[in-house]
């Protein structure tokens, strides 16, 4: 479970939720697909997932968002 922020453009925060097994000696963990489960502010109605992407130290992540 998790929050994010995003920073410019609409204000608020997005709920997130998953659950995932993690295989300390894989040295290329797969793509994570994340359930976004409400919102705050402008993302009160929010609904849709976030694909986490392993990139080096890092994670790409694509938002894929509905507020309606």
């Amino acid at each position: 479970m998790g929050t994010v922020v995003l920073n410019g453009g609409p204000g608020g925060t997005l709920a997130l939720q998953t659950l995932a097994a993690v295989d300390p000696t894989d040295q290329a963990p797969p793509a994570l697909d994340i359930a976004i489960t409400g919102g705050t502010g402008d993302f009160k109605n929010a609904r849709g997932w976030v694909r986490s992407t392993p990139d080096g130290d890092w994670s790409k992540m694509e938002f894929h968002i509905v507020t309606r």
